[in-house]
C-alpha cells in the first residue's frame, strides 16, 4: 500500500515514506522520534501536532504491553 496525502505532495505522502524508511509504523514509534524533520513539518501544519503525535505514541505503547 503507498501513501497518498494530498496536501502534503502530489508524488506521495513524505511522513508515509519516511516512516517506511525507518521501518515505523508511524512517526511516535521511530527511534529518531521527534526528528527535527517532523518538527519543523508539523509546526507548519498543525500547532499542537507534535503534541498529539507524542500523545499517540505513548498511548501506542500502552496498548502493545497489553496483548
Amino acid at each position: 500500500m503507498e501513501g497518498k496525502c494530498v496536501k502534503l505532495l502530489s508524488d506521495g505522502c513524505a511522513i508515509y515514506k519516511c516512516c517506511e524508511e525507518h521501518n515505523a509504523y508511524f512517526c511516535g514509534v521511530c527511534s529518531e522520534y521527534p526528528c527535527e524533520w517532523i518538527k519543523n513539518k508539523i509546526a507548519e501544519w498543525d500547532k499542537d501536532g507534535l503534541e498529539r503525535l507524542t500523545r499517540l505514541k505513548y498511548e501506542y505503547h500502552e496498548v502493545k504491553q497489553c496483548e
